[in-house]
């Protein structure tokens, strides 16, 4: 929360932004301030929800993000005004390139602070799997946290499978090569710090039991 006050909030270009819409803050520590938190499902702080009028949700973001894109990726969310749910079911159809605002939106909605049953998972899963291929090959940043959702959402998929003892399937085995040689960017993996911590334990159970061979560097 302290780090969006002092790197974001306060930047000109977010100030300026920010008088095309209205904005209300709400202090978790305030009296009845869960029940609004239940109202909006914020499950995490700090958590911005970006509604229409009519509390239709555009977008929300989590606060440990990459705070570098955290102003383009709202600038996003203002200047387009399709619900996220809308991007996910054009990405999942995979039919068309996503426009790069798309990808960005797509990429660093804070998925994981939705109430469960908002999306679909396999539908999620498609449609990340969709959009590393789909985005640009200038958003390089995107693209690789595109692989990183796919694995992390694969793996919850194949829990129970996995905690039987069993191998992940080919989708999923392909997605753990794909999270290693992102280790090996550097610049890569930082950027997208926040979404490899997200990896459930699920992730590396699958790495050791179907990619024995790289589960210690991972």
């Amino acid at each position: 929360c302290k780090q969006l006050k002092s790197a974001v909030f306060n930047r000109p270009d977010f100030i300026e932004k920010s008088k095309l819409f209205v904005a209300v803050y709400l202090d978790g520590d305030l009296p009845d301030a869960q029940k609004w938190g239940d109202v909006f499902r914020v499950t995490g702080y700090p958590t911005v929800v970006v509604l229409k009028p009519d509390r239709t949700e555009i977008m929300r973001v989590a606060g440990n993000m990459d705070l570098s894109v955290y102003a383009r990726v709202l600038d996003d969310a203002l200047g387009d005004v399709r619900p996220v749910k809308e991007i996910v079911d054009l990405a999942a159809q995979g039919e068309a390139p996503l426009i790069a605002a798309d990808c960005r939106r797509l990429a660093y909605h804070a998925f994981g602070l939705d109430d469960e049953g908002v999306f679909d998972d396999q539908q999620l899963l498609t449609a990340f799997q969709n959009a590393a291929r789909l985005c640009s090959g200038e958003l390089q940043k995107e693209r690789a946290r595109f692989y990183l959702l796919a694995a992390a959402k694969a793996s919850g998929l194949q829990k129970e499978a996995l905690e039987k003892g069993g191998n992940a399937d080919q989708g999923l085995t392909m997605l753990i090569l794909r999270v290693n040689e992102l280790l090996a960017d550097r610049s890569l993996a930082l950027s997208n710090a926040d979404a490899l911590r997200g990896l459930p334990n699920e992730f590396y159970l699958a790495v050791r039991q179907t990619t024995p061979r790289i589960s210690a560097e991972l």
